[in-house]
């Protein structure tokens, strides 16, 4: 499986590249071990983001000929409440994303084709048009196994969220830290030590294990130091509405 992850990423990464993800896996480190205690800022701050950029990207998608801050800020307004006032949603779908994500790297892992793959060129394509030509030339196995298998980890990941706040909230911390850090030390590894790949397991099995016992660490320990009333993710003291 990470053998796999890394036939997919970048192989010669530059400079910014590196430092990038070397931020990146900082960053993942520390979500995986305190992302609950401040999960409502960091959701919102992502969301208005996110609204924000998809909002300047919406009219050249979608062909409007409006002025791009108009969408930008309605977007990063949107997303930021909904983040604040949804918040149990919100980490019900991150841990769904983040579980769709492993699940479709484990599929890939099982489908690969003997020749690789070669990423698509973007040339003038939009976000949308580029992500569906990439959709198109997946094997086979892998686009029809894809939206059952990820949509059953995305419902996984907004049932726990929904039925087990807490529960929900220290295992997306910890999944979504863990993600961030693999994705980020991984693309710094093929920069710094290309033969560390060599020195993995190289069974899927004993890799989801690994896996799986890091998360459960980082759940346990977010569970551990997380305040009262933790439900929130705010790092108040006193229960906070979280949804």
């Amino acid at each position: 499986m990470f053998q796999q992850l890394w036939a997919l990423l970048p192989k010669e990464p530059g400079n910014v590249t590196l430092i990038l993800a070397v931020l990146g896996s900082i960053a993942g480190a520390a979500l995986w071990l305190t992302g609950s205690r401040y999960s409502i800022y960091v959701l919102v701050l992502t969301a208005v983001s996110l609204g924000t950029v998809i909002g300047m990207k919406l009219p050249l998608w979608c062909g409007w000929s409006v002025d791009e801050m108009g969408p930008a800020v309605g977007g990063a307004v949107i997303l930021g409440v909904s983040a604040y006032a949804i918040h149990r949603f919100w980490v019900g779908l991150w841990l769904g994303l983040a579980l769709a994500g492993w699940v479709a790297l484990v599929l890939w892992n099982i489908a690969t084709p003997r020749h690789g793959f070669a990423w698509p060129a973007v040339g003038d394509q939009t976000l949308p048009m580029y992500l569906g030509t990439v959709w198109s030339k997946l094997p086979g196995s892998m686009q029809h196994g894809l939206p059952w298998f990820g949509g059953a980890a995305l419902l996984a990941g907004l049932l726990t969220a929904m039925v087990w706040p807490k529960v929900g909230l220290v295992t997306m911390w910890s999944v979504v830290g863990v993600s961030m850090f693999v994705a980020t030390a991984t693309i710094a590894l093929i920069r710094l030590s290309p033969g560390a790949v060599n020195h993995l397991p190289r069974q899927t099995t004993s890799q989801a294990a690994i896996l799986g016992a890091v998360v459960f660490v980082g759940a346990l320990l977010q569970w551990h130091w997380m305040p009262q009333g933790g439900g929130s993710g705010a790092g108040s003291k006193s229960p906070a509405k979280s949804d």
